[in-house]
């Protein structure tokens, strides 16, 4: 199933959709980031997406499509 979160990743595409796949997703998780808490979607092929979204929201949505 997909998903649709903002995308944060670099200034080139702030705020920004991205939709991931969530069976490609590894896990979700926080880290600090200039200052804040950022939540990252970390992929199986290795990629990373800064998003958004709260850790819970994309849990909840992740959750939502199973």
């Amino acid at each position: 199933m997909i998903i649709k979160l903002t995308n944060m990743s670099n200034p080139n595409v702030l705020d920004m959709p991205i939709y991931i796949n969530t069976d490609h997703i590894a896990s979700v998780y926080e880290r600090r980031n200039e200052g804040s808490v950022a939540t990252v979607v970390y992929c199986v092929n290795c990629n990373e997406w800064i998003v958004e979204e709260s850790l819970n929201e994309v849990v909840r949505m992740i959750n939502e499509q199973r």
